[in-house]
């Protein structure tokens, strides 16, 4: 702790230095793949492809949706006859801001593998800049970056394309302790306060649209520890601005979530407990 004041310009070269790093690190640990990148993708240590042709899958879903190519969303070419199938995996509509790329010509292969560098290049930005909130200094932040771009809980999953977006939940942590200490400075505006509760429902919402997965246990972890928030005089603030981010993230999610829900409880979806062991 106890970094000394730094310009913006010199904060953005630290920023741009760790997020070029964690780009090389990401893209070194793909090494298997970048000879063909727009053909192959990583697959599990068993060398099966399962999982990951079928979030390929899921990338053109959504590319295909954007596009006007599929009248209804939900209603996916699986699963014959019954409708809503796409309800019953992770549909990851984060992967529509890909559409640009396939539009343009892009292979199926090479969208997913830089939908995978990116993200792991991403946990390692929004990880440094949740360690530096925290006062760290600069080494300790980039290596906590670099230990989170090569996580191996992640490195180990890497066919599960899902579980590798950890950056959305890094930025909402970031941004909760920013608004906590935020929330305690009695200089802090009414308008600064909104824009960083507006930040965090907004990346609320890039976490459940990455990982759904993500997105309730981060909410269930989050419910437990808010009594250590509430621990000074600022209280009524901080729960008032967290309520803002909160409806935010509720207003962008509820549209495609609640449908989702209603599709899986209407078909009963649910795995036995034998099978879950």
């Amino acid at each position: 702790a106890g970094n000394k004041p730094m310009t913006p310009s010199f904060r953005l070269c630290h920023f741009i230095a760790v997020i070029t790093t964690c780009c090389i690190v990401s893209l070194a640990s793909l090494r298997s793949v970048l000879s063909e990148p727009g053909s192959a993708v990583p697959t599990t240590t068993t060398g099966s492809a399962t999982v990951p042709l079928f979030n390929v899958w899921t990338i053109l879903r959504n590319c295909s949706f954007v596009s006007g190519h599929s009248h209804s969303y939900w209603n996916a070419p699986i699963f014959h006859p019954h409708a809503g199938t796409f309800a019953y995996s992770e549909p990851q509509p984060l992967t529509m801001l890909l559409t640009p790329f396939r539009q343009a010509g892009a292979s199926p292969a090479l969208l997913y593998n830089a939908y995978l560098i990116l993200s792991l290049t991403l946990n390692g930005g929004f990880a440094y800049l949740l360690l530096t909130s925290l006062s760290c200094r600069f080494l300790s932040s980039f290596a906590g970056a670099i230990g989170i771009t090569l996580l191996p809980m992640v490195h180990d999953q890497l066919d599960v394309l899902q579980l590798v977006p950890l950056w959305p939940s890094l930025w909402i942590l970031r941004n909760i302790f920013v608004l906590h200490r935020l929330c305690q400075s009695p200089n802090t505006s009414r308008p600064h306060l909104l824009w960083n509760a507006v930040q965090t429902g907004f990346a609320l919402a890039v976490s459940a649209a990455a990982s759904l997965h993500h997105c309730l246990f981060l909410s269930i972890l989050l419910a437990l520890s808010s009594p250590a928030f509430l621990w000074h005089s600022a209280w009524r603030r901080f729960i008032v601005t967290g309520a803002v981010a909160t409806m935010i993230g509720a207003v962008l999610i509820l549209p495609w979530a609640v449908p989702m829900k209603k599709i899986v409880d209407q078909q009963r979806f649910a795995r036995e407990s034998e099978l879950v062991s």
